[in-house]
C-alpha cells in the first residue's frame, strides 16, 4: 500500500483576479503534473520512467515539458499574457489546482497503471495505480484591441497552416510556441 498523497504546494481558495482592464479575451490553459510511484521513495516526477514523457503534458498531445517555466513559456500564445491571481492571504498564485471532471482524491491526483493521452484514472492510489498526475489551470489574457486579436488569430492560422502543409509530421519543434487559440 501506498502512503498518502502529499498535499499540494497551495490549494485553490477563493481568489482575487488582477484585473485586467481592456482585454479582449481570456482563455484557461490545462496543464497535467504527472509523478511515478518508487518504492522506498514515494511519489515523485524523478520517478519517472525514461520511457515517460516529461511531468508537465497537455491533454491530447505528444508534447510534453521538463520544468512548469518550459510549459509556461511554450503555452503562453504570442500577445497573450498570465493573468495574476493571488489567494485570500495576498500570495500570488501561478497555477490552480483543478479537478474538475476528474477522478481525483482530496489533494486533486488521479491515478492509474499507466500514463495516457486523455488522463483518464481513478481517486484511489495503491496496488496496480503506480502513476499519478493532477490538473492545472491558469488563465492567460489578450491586452489589445478587438483587431489585434483578430490579426493574432489570423497570423497563427495562417502560420499553422503552411507548417502543415509543409510536412505531414503534426510534431512541434522545441523552440515552436504551442498556439492556443
Amino acid at each position: 500500500s501506498h502512503p498518502p498523497a502529499r498535499p499540494p504546494s497551495r490549494r485553490a481558495h477563493p481568489l482575487a483576479r488582477k484585473a485586467s482592464p481592456g482585454a479582449m479575451a481570456t482563455q484557461d490553459v490545462e496543464l497535467f503534473v504527472c509523478e511515478r510511484w518508487k518504492p522506498m521513495c514515494g511519489w515523485s516526477e524523478g520517478n519517472l520512467l525514461p520511457t515517460d514523457r516529461s511531468a508537465y503534458r497537455v491533454r491530447h498531445s505528444k508534447k510534453s515539458f521538463g520544468t512548469l517555466a518550459e510549459a509556461e513559456s511554450a503555452l503562453l500564445a504570442p500577445g497573450w499574457e498570465w493573468e495574476e491571481v493571488k489567494d485570500e492571504g495576498g500570495q500570488v498564485v501561478v497555477w490552480q489546482v483543478d479537478s474538475r471532471d476528474q477522478q481525483a482524491d482530496g489533494d486533486g491526483w488521479s491515478y492509474s497503471m499507466n500514463f495516457s493521452s486523455k488522463f483518464e484514472g481513478s481517486h484511489k492510489g495503491g496496488g496496480i495505480n503506480v502513476v499519478r498526475w493532477r490538473r492545472m489551470v491558469r488563465t492567460q489574457f489578450f491586452p489589445g484591441c478587438a483587431n489585434s486579436l483578430i490579426a493574432h488569430h489570423g497570423d497563427m492560422m495562417r502560420t499553422k497552416s503552411s507548417k502543415s502543409s509543409k510536412s505531414s509530421n503534426a510534431e512541434i519543434n522545441a523552440e515552436e510556441k504551442v498556439p492556443i487559440c
